[in-house]
């Protein structure tokens, strides 16, 4: 019988935790024994039991020392003649005999299995953690960036809301010398500059002359009663001053006929808010002043400067709304 030496089992560890060299070489060794056994002089090759149409593998070989679990670890039974056929070792190599039987082995793999994600655990964590840390490091960087664009935006938004407001201003100061007169009858190729002479002199009494008068001419189409504005331009701001100043005095025309500024479009747009709100009973008076815009929300009372529809709406919140704290 061939003799072979059996070494003692190598631990890794105080935890009685093998390497996989020594359970390597433990199967291999108890492989070589099983067929060292069966090639010994009188030996057929087969077990005793072959007469009963069946092969036992050797016996597990109890080595003192090793946990059970290990001892429990041999070559899987092979069942009777009768039943199905089973998988056979690919190889005539002991080695891989062994290696192919203990993978096919259930308590083997129930006892490597743990053994193997638990060494490969650190590893998969490792790598992971590293994955998921560039991700949020990225993200991280992604949220800096996009912080940094809004604040870039806000500034950049209000940057241009101030220079919107310094617009409006500017244009509503070209417009400081100018007024429009509403509901003028034009006749077609009439001189509007003499017909705004004859409205200041004879219905708001204010001597003025053609002179006085940069450029005018009608704007818009005509309403239903066929008449028109006329915009007027005049030399200088005093002169305009003093034809605004005296504009209750066609209060009561016959021919409806009335004086306003020439506003901007936008501050034009707040004199209709304002004349709804008015409609509303919100406000109870409005008018304008050098382009300047105001309000009183009751007869007597103070005065409010409205520079914007949402001034207006704080200081007199539309219906249905709550005022502003």
């Amino acid at each position: 019988m061939i003799s072979v030496k059996r070494k003692q089992p190598e631990y890794t560890s105080p935890s009685d935790t093998y390497t996989i060299r020594s359970l390597r070489r433990r199967l291999y060794s108890s492989t070589s024994s099983s067929f060292s056994a069966m090639s010994s002089p009188g030996s057929t090759g087969q077990s005793p039991n072959h007469q009963n149409n069946q092969y036992v593998a050797p016996q597990p070989m109890q080595v003192q020392g090793m946990p059970p679990i290990m001892n429990a670890i041999q070559m899987p039974v092979i069942s009777n003649a009768s039943s199905e056929p089973q998988p056979q070792p690919p190889t005539t190599d002991p080695m891989m005999n062994s290696i192919f039987a203990a993978m096919s082995n259930p308590m083997f793999l129930s006892a490597f299995v743990p053994v193997l994600s638990m060494s490969l655990m650190p590893l998969i964590q490792q790598a992971v953690q590293s994955s998921v840390k560039d991700l949020i490091d990225k993200v991280t960087h992604q949220e800096a960036v996009i912080n940094d664009l809004q604040l870039e935006n806000e500034s950049l938004h209000n940057k241009v809301s101030n220079l919107e407001g310094d617009l409006e201003e500017l244009e509503q100061y070209g417009r400081r010398n100018s007024l429009r007169f509403h509901n003028v009858k034009v006749e077609d190729g009439a001189d509007t500059d003499k017909i705004v002479v004859d409205i200041c002199s004879k219905k708001l009494e204010v001597a003025v002359s053609v002179d006085d008068i940069c450029r005018s001419h009608p704007v818009g189409k005509e309403n239903r009663h066929g008449n028109r504005q006329i915009i007027c331009r005049f030399r200088n701001w005093k002169i305009k001053n003093k034809i605004f100043s005296q504009k209750k005095k066609l209060k009561g025309d016959a021919d409806k006929l009335y004086i306003t500024e020439d506003l901007t479009k936008y501050r034009q747009s707040l004199i209709n808010e304002i004349g709804n709100a008015k409609k509303a009973g919100k406000v109870h008076s409005f008018w304008t002043n050098d382009g300047r815009v105001f309000i009183k929300l009751s007869e007597g009372g103070r005065k409010h400067l409205i520079n914007s529809i949402e001034h207006l709406h704080d200081i007199a919140p539309p219906s249905g709304s709550n005022p502003t704290s």
